[in-house]
């Protein structure tokens, strides 16, 4: 399983940057902010052998998800809106809920969004595996921003419980389903495209995340 996360700014030449990369890598999922929109439509997306997912809801579309065609993928459109977008994805004979996000930076409301956090209880409600990629716009001079802003801040805050939970998690899961073959998943973060004028533009992104949640 090959996830790609990446926040296209609206660029255009973003939008063929990634494409050359799928020519190249072919991952099965790409996890899209901020994608390239012409008159309320997502553009610059289509290739041969991948699909792109969206909400059908109102509003300028800023999350979306490319995935190899001939995957066994459907949208979750209760779990999706102009700034989100959920699929389900199954696999090896299990499911596995993907989500593209992105927080805006000028949204004063609580964070994450209160459709992150209802997913979220969702998938452990029902022992769901869940895999989050997206922009938070949260800036932070340990990843290069120019100054640190309150988002980051809780965002420090926040990773520190989870990297404690995940730790106690593994502690207690470590001898169980032994000889059963497991999923892996290879995640990257596409922070700059090849081209420098993408470079640019990206080197004043905020943060690009990745978070990998397993309620099993």
């Amino acid at each position: 399983m090959h996830l790609l996360q990446i926040n296209l700014h609206h660029c255009k030449e973003a939008c063929l940057a990634l494409l050359e990369r799928l020519a190249e890598d072919q991952p099965d999922v790409v996890l899209i902010q901020e994608p390239w929109v012409r008159n309320g439509e997502i553009c610059g997306l289509r290739t041969s052998g991948y699909k792109v997912y969206k909400t059908n809801g109102e509003g300028t579309k800023r999350a979306c998800i490319m995935a190899k065609a001939h995957l066994n993928i459907f949208m979750i459109q209760n779990f999706s809106n102009a700034d989100t977008t959920t699929v389900s994805w199954e696999v090896s004979g299990s499911n596995i809920w993907l989500t593209s996000f992105y927080f805006a930076g000028d949204d004063t409301g609580p964070l994450p969004s209160p459709l992150i956090r209802s997913l979220v209880e969702d998938c452990k409600a029902h022992n769901r595996k869940l895999a989050l990629g997206g922009d938070a716009n949260a800036h932070h001079t340990v990843w290069g921003s120019s100054d640190t802003n309150e988002r980051a801040s809780y965002k420090q805050k926040e990773n520190k419980k989870l990297v404690k939970s995940d730790e106690a998690a593994r502690n207690r899961k470590q001898h169980q389903k032994r000889g059963k073959s497991a999923n892996k998943i290879s995640c990257s973060v596409i922070s700059s495209p090849q081209k420098q004028i993408i470079l640019n533009r990206l080197r004043r992104t905020r943060i690009l995340l990745f978070l990998l949640h397993s309620y099993k």
